[in-house]
């Protein structure tokens, strides 16, 4: 499936260095077009007035939203998984925070955060089923060395000015605070104290299909292998998806006036299929890459009061229960095939372990519980998030490339992306510089709190 994804990876070296426009280019002359699909003359054919690729958080908050918002419109989500046993959503981490420094990721994720605590007041079907998707209320605690203290503080500023509930702390007050933590080397912290924390995933996946059921949305299980395109004076337009029913074993094309990709890891080879139709069309640099999160228990060490902890080092670590989770985002050097789920232990042992047991002392006798991996949709250009409408496509819209923090900013970005389809413009937050444009402009939009 990602052998395109392949050649992309080996063109260039891609660790924290967004490609230019040329790169971009470059390696869309390189990536490997999809032969073109065509449905069977008895293919059936269904038409809705909105079509979502894509049933993970994205998609489905997308889909709750419109109808949320126009109940007449109707709207079908494509998903190739309905169990969600290798979707991003259900293998992330959970956590929520405003810790970000572009304006646009605080106030995703602030807009998010109030959502969840209002959940059963926007997604409740059933009164006496309250939902409850294990939100924890626990903050942030960034760490810098003297040579990140300025970065640290221009953030701080910037997500005050967003409305963020932030606080700078010295090395005396973290210790105060947190007693275990090593702050040897550390010039100061970072800690939100109100609209972080963490929270079931899986559990907040399944509330927004009750609810989007509901409400009316037809929930497809299938593939898309192809699109049916046309392109007539001033533009073109994506006609509809061509879909394989997997139970069914049957083809279908789905046809609608307004199309959003949300299909997270699998963007890039989705947009294979528009390329290979149209040589104007252009490549989206979201694929899979891949992230290890590790269980562990200290005996001496409760998790329970223990924050989402970011080291310098790019660890991270929060409570979980009485236990603990963790990881860390590896080297270009060490980014593992996407071929399967399966967890490399040695790097916990030789990347993570280290780092822990040098912040926090009891972390220096741990054991590893269980561990698994998901895959991040990567945006190859920035690392943040592609929303808005195709350059090409007039009717297609993109929902993609949080790059890890998509599962926090879920709610508010397809509460965004409806506004933009409905009403043409956003209205809630205004997400436009994460328009598609900028992979061909060349506009980079670097995240400094990338974990």
């Amino acid at each position: 499936m990602f052998k395109s994804t392949n050649i992309l990876r080996s063109s260039v070296s891609l660790l924290r260095q967004p490609l230019s426009c040329k790169d971009v280019l470059k390696l869309q002359s390189q990536w490997i077009p999809t032969a073109s699909l065509s449905a069977t003359a008895n293919s059936e054919q269904f038409k809705s007035d909105v079509l979502i690729i894509g049933g993970g958080i994205m998609g489905l908050s997308t889909a709750f939203w419109i109808k949320h918002s126009s109940p007449s419109t109707s709207v079908t989500v494509i998903e190739k998984d309905p169990k969600y046993t290798t979707c991003s959503t259900t293998r992330a981490v959970g956590g929520i925070r405003s810790h970000f420094s572009l304006p646009e990721n605080i106030k995703l994720s602030l807009h998010s955060f109030d959502f969840l605590t209002k959940i059963n007041d926007y997604l409740n079907v059933d009164p006496d089923d309250l939902i409850d998707i294990a939100l924890v209320r626990k903050g942030y605690l960034y760490l810098a060395t003297e040579s990140g203290v300025d970065t640290l503080v221009n953030n701080h500023k910037i997500q005050k000015s967003c409305g963020a509930s932030v606080e700078l702390l010295d090395p005396q007050q973290l210790s105060v605070r947190w007693p275990w933590l090593n702050t040897n080397g550390i010039a100061a912290g970072s800690y939100g104290f109100d609209k972080e924390g963490w929270f079931d995933p899986h559990r907040l996946l399944m509330a927004f299909r009750a609810k989007a059921l509901a409400l009316g949305v037809k929930y497809v299980h299938g593939i898309v292998t192809d699109f049916s395109c046309s392109c007539e004076t001033p533009s073109c337009k994506v006609n509809g998806a061509i879909v394989d029913h997997i139970k069914q074993n049957s083809q279908a094309i789905y046809s609608a006036e307004s199309i959003v990709i949300a299909g997270g890891s699998e963007c890039g080879a989705l947009s294979n299929k528009l390329v290979s139709q149209n040589a104007k069309s252009i490549l989206c640099p979201v694929n899979p890459r891949k992230r290890y999160v590790y269980s562990f228990k200290c005996e001496t060490l409760n998790g329970q009061n223990f924050p989402m902890l970011i080291d310098p080092s790019g660890v991270y670590c929060r409570g979980d229960g009485d236990n603990y989770i963790t990881g860390l985002s590896p080297e270009e050097s060490e980014e593992p095939q996407t071929t399967d789920f399966e967890v490399d232990y040695d790097f916990f042992d030789q990347r993570i372990w280290p780092q822990l047991a040098e912040r926090v002392k009891p972390f220096e006798s741990i054991k590893v519980l269980s561990a698994w991996a998901g895959y991040y949709d990567f945006n190859e250009l920035d690392e943040n998030a592609i929303m808005g409408q195709d350059p090409v496509w007039s009717n297609l819209y993109w929902l993609t490339g949080f790059s890890g923090h998509g599962i926090q900013m879920g709610p508010a970005a397809g509460k965004c992306i409806s506004e933009l389809i409905l009403n043409g413009k956003y209205s809630t937050v205004d997400c436009t510089r994460f328009r598609f444009n900028r992979a061909i402009e060349g506009e980079k939009l670097l995240e400094v709190n990338i974990i």
